[in-house]
């Protein structure tokens, strides 16, 4: 297991080449090329938490889907699912990660398929499938072993905390994301240990607990400034946006919005604070304002068969 830091010193160097390499193998039609690095690179933008190349990359591998082989494909789909808040309209989410999923399966690749029933598990989660997100998540942990690498048992702890936010289960999303911060601290996995307290800042605002959500926000906000993390940073700001809002801290709420909303996309999250806005301005008598916030992300929600999470379902019916 590597930190980071050592991680990103060692590949980001890397990066410009590798895209020139895919750019290439696209061309070229070199399908199982192309979808190795694409997913090298979606690895490398996860870590370093940009998502600006992410979609047109992810849109070339799923036009190749019917030249790849069977290696071929599980990469694609791998690449195609691990775009965690980034919702395609060319594919949906859990079409996604049941592709990946069957596709690892054949490979026999067990560190892999733990990795897609991870995916698997959330997705079920947010299609309200939750017994397949259960069963998804018995099947990961009875594959995970002690000896694995950390990073790869930090996966774990992720996805059941993912499951546990579709399930309302305050509770279980603490515990989860205590454990993976755990995991990251015992590696050095600065950005990891950071998601992971974003994390523990939302589950505080699912409880209810909005002194807590809004101290650990602070943290989470302050932690991921240093590590330049713009996506991330853009989620944790949109969560203590919440938090603010709930607790009437308009001068701050709107603050914490305003330096959110350049970092998140429409493609992406931007969805996450606007509904926070919407109460806001509910809250302050701006109707029309409201609505028009609430009519948007409802549109979003729709074309990209998704829905709200607990806390942002919360807050829209508050609005």
């Amino acid at each position: 297991d590597m930190g980071d830091r050592s991680w990103l010193d060692l590949y980001a160097p890397e990066y410009d080449d590798l895209q020139i390499a895919f750019d290439r193998a696209c061309a070229m039609r070199d399908v199982g090329t192309a979808a190795v690095i694409g997913t090298a690179l979606q690895r490398m933008d996860h870590m370093r938490s940009v998502t600006t190349a992410r979609r047109l990359r992810a849109e070339l591998l799923f036009a190749m889907l019917d030249e790849a082989d069977d290696e071929a494909r599980a990469w694609i789909w791998t690449c195609l699912t691990s775009h965690n808040m980034i919702s395609l309209e060319i594919v949906s989410r859990l079409e996604a990660s049941t592709q990946a999923l069957a596709a690892w399966r054949r490979m026999a690749d067990p560190m892999r398929l733990h990795f897609a029933l991870g995916f698997h598990a959330n997705e079920c989660a947010r299609a309200s499938d939750f017994a397949g997100a259960d069963a998804a998540l018995a099947e990961a942990a009875a594959l995970e072993k002690s000896t694995w690498p950390v990073r790869r048992r930090m996966w774990g702890a992720s996805a059941r905390a993912g499951v546990c936010i579709n399930k309302s289960d305050a509770a279980g999303y603490r515990e989860n994301c205590r454990a993976e911060l755990a995991l990251a601290d015992m590696i050095g996995a600065e950005r990891t240990s950071a998601a992971a307290r974003l994390k523990l800042a939302d589950a505080a605002l699912m409880a209810g607990d909005l002194e807590e959500a809004i101290a650990l926000g602070d943290v989470a906000v302050q932690q991921l400034r240093l590590l330049d993390q713009p996506a991330n940073l853009g989620l944790a700001l949109s969560n203590l946006c919440s938090a603010l809002v709930l607790s009437k801290r308009w001068p701050e709420a709107m603050a914490a919005a305003r330096e959110a909303l350049p970092l998140l996309s429409r493609g992406w999250g931007i969805h996450f604070v606007l509904d926070a806005l919407a109460l806001a301005a509910a809250e302050r008598g701006q109707g029309e304002d409201a609505a028009r916030l609430l009519g948007y992300t409802e549109s979003w929600y729709r074309a990209h068969a998704d829905q709200r999470q607990a806390n942002e379902a919360q807050i829209a019916q508050r609005a």
